[in-house]
Order: C-alpha cells, then structure tokens, then sequence
C-alpha cells in the first residue's frame, strides 16, 4: 500500500470516527503500525455568556477537545465555518501542541444577528494537526490528518432587565439639603418586559433617620421594549440634624419571567457632609497699650464651630488706618479647634477702632467660604514725654558709644609708646 492509499484510508477512518465519536487504536499498514487518533469534542460547546439572544456582541464559543491517546498531535489548526443568524469576529484558534490525554480549547467570538430567530444553528468545526509514526526501525513519519465535525449554538429569546447605572445628585450634600437619586434601567433582552418594580432602601441603624423620602420609595415601570432605557427618579432630603458621614443606598428592580421572580441589585453612596464655619473667639495685642505710629502685634483668635474641618483659612484686615501686612494665612482649622491670625501692624491714628476682618476658608470638597468678622481694640496717642524719653535714651546710648571709643583709643595709644 502506498502512502498516498494510507492517508486516505486514514482520512475516512477519522471521518467515520468524528461522526461516531469513537477512535480506533491503530491500524495495520505492512510492517508499519498507524495510529488513527482522533482529537475529540462534543457537539454542544459551552458558550458565554450561557443564554445567547438576539442582538448579542461578542459572543464567546469555547469548543473543548481533548486526546484520549498516547500520541501527541502538533500545529493544530482550528476553523469555524460560520452560518446561520452569526456573524464571525474571531474563527481560527492555533495551538502548537496536544499531549496524551490533554485537554485543549479552541475559542471563538461572534455576534449574533438583532433579527435572529429562536433555534438551535449548526455550524462546521474544521480541525488539520499532525502526529507522528515510527516503524520498527525508528524511521519516522509525519502524519497530517484533517477532518470536520458540526457544533450546534442555541439562540433563545428571553426577559432580561439590567441596571446600567445609577447616581445620585449631588453626591455630597449638606444637612438639609436635597437629593435627586436616579436610576437607569435597560432591557438587554429580547423581548418586552412588564411591571418592572424599582425601589430603594438606605443602609443605616435602625434607630437613626438622616435621609428622608419625599415621594414612594418604589415605584412600577410598565413596560420596557427591547433595548430600552428608562430611568426612574427618586427625591430625598438630607435632614439638617443628619449625622456627618457616607450612607449606601440600595437599589433593586424586580421583575417576573414566565413564573420566576427575577432580581437586580446595586448600590451607590451618597455622603452628609460637614460645613465648616469659622467665628471670632477673641483679640489680643501682645502689650496693654497701643500707640499711634508704634508697630505692635495683633492675634486674633478663630474657632470652628462648624461640623466639618476649615482648610486654607485665610484672614485679611480691612482698616485703611493700618501699615503692615494686613494678610495672615492660617491654614486648617479642624472642628472644634481654634487657629490664629497674627498681624505686624501700625495703627497711625488713635481712638477706638472697629476694624473688620474677611475669613477665608474652604471645605473638604472645595467649596469656598467667606466669613466678616469685627475687630475692635482702642489705640492711645503717644505721650508729650514718650518722645522725649525715647530722646533721652538715645542720647545716653550714643554718648556712651564716644566714651567708649575715646578710653579704648587711649589705651591703643599708650601700648604704642
């Protein structure tokens, strides 16, 4: 028999066995020993997801093959022919090798077709790989063996309602503010789904009511076609003795196939935030009097009496009767906490001063806020004898200094001689 025979008789063998999903051992070829091996799979591979419908992108087949012998195949090539409601993305899958009694897969991606009916579709599964056989005298020949075998894919119609997202707004919220949670639904199926129920419930202690419903907490979609969106909106408020922190809210839309009760669930986050806000606490000079035209230091005291932390708090005086650097940056006041603003300062006119100072700061989030405060302290004219002592100090100083230079120049002096 020569060569040529032998394959083909290797061919219908293979092709009897792909049909029966048998394999043989081996087959006698004169003093040469073949071995018929087939790569087998079933007829039904998994697919991804498990229930394909209409419409359906990238859908992943996996064929599962595994090589139930001793002999190792290599340079496996793998083709789907695609047909029926299918359109191919990805139809070829190589794999280098299959050892004995391995498991190997062939994946595939497909679309399906929006007009594609019910049914089970059939489509060709092509298979080539190599193996090789030695005769008794070790010389070795490669074997290629190609053979196609059918897998079938069902296409269903079904009821499926999805949550495609769900926000609330604002996502921050101040204690007595109000919130407007919004749900988007989405018919992924391929057919009108009815009475969907759509309803929320917040996580929280039992004993404790931050976010109050203003309307039902659920309500009933009547129908959704194929492919829509719906989105359903719910009002709240965030009470204002509301405890400062994130609260999940709980979201689930239900819906009946058929006699079975379906359910979809998701969550988002919604946060009572604290408002900082700063006030005077006090105003103090670093001496008992304040005179006209003396530079002084002036620290006035913030307290944060708010219930979230003040950050880049800034404080600038207003009086146009003031030298200095009228700016002092404070930085972050946290709740419950004082900070202080100090000013280098002249005041150039005398009498009670009612200042006023602007508080700049901002919240967590970065929302700004300004605050007024006053500023009141009392500036005293400088004394007729204030200067004349300030005089009388000078001139002691300097005389001092030239008394100083003339008994160190007589001793230099004397040390020369």
């Amino acid at each position: 028999m020569d060569m040529k025979s032998l394959v083909l008789m290797l061919l219908l063998v293979g092709s009897a066995l792909a049909a029966s999903d048998i394999s043989a051992e081996s087959v006698g070829a004169g003093d040469r020993v073949w071995t018929a091996n087939m790569l087998y799979h079933g007829a039904y591979p998994t697919t991804y997801p498990s229930l394909i419908q209409p419409g359906d992108e990238g859908v992943w087949i996996d064929v599962e093959m595994r090589n139930y012998h001793t002999t190792s195949y290599y340079d496996v090539e793998c083709v789907l022919e695609v047909a029926g409601p299918f359109e191919g993305v990805v139809t070829k899958a190589s794999i280098e090798k299959v050892g004995p009694k391995e498991y190997t897969h062939a994946f595939y991606q497909l679309n399906v077709r929006p007009d594609a009916k019910p049914g089970e579709y059939k489509m060709r599964h092509h298979l080539s790989y190599k193996y090789d056989v030695y005769d008794k005298d070790g010389d070795k020949e490669t074997v290629e063996v190609e053979f196609i075998r059918s897998i079938s894919v069902n296409v269903y119609y079904s009821e499926r309602i999805e949550i495609k997202g769900i926000e609330v707004e604002p996502y921050n919220v101040l204690p007595g503010g109000d919130i407007e949670l919004r749900v988007l639904l989405k018919n992924t199926g391929s057919v009108t789904v009815n009475d969907v129920d759509v309803g929320y419930n917040i996580s929280t202690d039992a004993t404790e009511i931050n976010l109050l419903p203003l309307t039902t907490t659920s309500r009933r979609v009547a129908s959704i076609r194929p492919g829509e969106e719906v989105t359903v909106s719910f009002p709240m408020q965030a009470l204002k003795t509301a405890t400062v922190k994130p609260y999940k809210i709980k979201v689930k839309a239900e819906y009946t196939s058929g006699s079975t009760m379906h359910t979809e669930s998701d969550e988002v986050a919604v946060e009572i935030r604290g408002k900082p806000e700063m006030r005077l606490a006090g105003v103090q000079a670093d001496r008992d009097t304040i005179y006209a035209g003396v530079p002084f230091s002036l620290s006035i005291q913030l307290e944060n009496t708010g219930t979230g932390d003040a950050k880049s708090v800034k404080t600038e005086l207003q009086d146009t009767t003031l030298d200095g650097v009228m700016t002092s940056y404070v930085g972050t006041v946290d709740v419950d906490d004082t900070g202080s603003a100090i000013f280098d300062i002249t005041d150039r006119t005398a009498g009670r001063k009612m200042g006023t100072a602007l508080i700049t700061y901002e919240d967590a989030y970065g929302n700004i806020f300004t605050d007024q405060i006053a500023v009141e302290y009392f500036v005293t004219m400088v004394p007729e004898d204030y200067s004349g002592i300030v005089i009388v100090v000078l001139v002691v100083a300097v005389g001092g200094f030239f008394v100083y230079r003339h008994q160190k120049r007589k001793k230099e002096l004397a040390m020369v001689k």
